[in-house]
C-alpha cells in the first residue's frame, strides 16, 4: 500500500477539486466522515453506511480494495466525494 508521500493526487489546473488516493493515515477521518452522515449515505440503495460500520472497515477497504473497488476519493476540504468502482 502506498505510503502517505507516495500516494497518488490528481489535479486540474482549471479546477479547485484535486483527487487523492487513500492511505492508512485517511482511515479516521474518511470513518468520521460516513459515520457524521450515514443516514443520508444509507438512502437510495447506497450501501456506504452499511460497508464501513468502523474504522477497521475502511481500513481494510483501503489495503485491500475489492475488484469493483480502486480506491476512495477524499476530498481536502473534508468532503466525501464517492468512491472510484469498475464498471466491467
Amino acid at each position: 500500500m502506498s505510503s502517505k508521500s507516495e500516494r497518488v493526487i490528481l489535479t486540474n489546473p482549471n479546477s479547485s477539486l484535486v483527487l487523492k488516493e487513500l492511505v492508512l493515515e485517511d482511515a479516521r477521518p474518511y470513518f468520521d466522515l460516513v459515520d457524521s452522515c450515514r443516514a443520508h449515505l444509507s438512502q437510495f440503495g447506497d450501501d456506504t453506511a452499511q460497508k464501513y460500520p468502523n474504522v477497521k472497515s475502511v481500513s481494510t477497504s483501503i489495503k485491500r480494495p475489492s475488484l469493483e473497488e480502486h480506491g476512495l476519493v477524499f476530498g481536502s476540504e473534508k468532503c466525501l466525494l464517492g468512491q472510484s468502482t469498475s464498471i466491467r
